[in-house]
């Protein structure tokens, strides 16, 4: 009964360990918006895409890539695909 207990707690500690992507420093700012005037006066930079099931884990990534492209705004075009936009003032939601 005890190395069950051990296993089951073994298991839930890398489930909550995997189940988040981190941000890297500036991602947290990065908006998303399905709005196409959102992004109509902003320079397009690259697609952004990811896999995974966790919302937050896709949203997370996807602002991940995004930073890398120098990018401020996510034009999401479905829930794991985007386009990366530079944006001079605030845009998205």
């Amino acid at each position: 009964m005890r190395h069950a207990k051990l296993g089951i707690a073994i298991i839930a500690s890398g489930t909550l360990l995997t189940a988040c992507v981190p941000l890297v420093p500036g991602a947290a700012h990065v908006r998303f918006t399905d709005r196409a005037a959102d992004v109509a006066g902003c320079r397009p930079l690259g697609n952004v895409r990811t896999e995974g099931s966790n919302p937050l884990d896709i949203e997370n990534d996807m602002r991940d890539q995004a930073v890398g492209l120098n990018a401020n705004v996510i034009f999401r075009t479905t829930p794991s695909r985007g386009v990366a936009y530079r944006c001079g003032g605030r845009a998205g939601s």
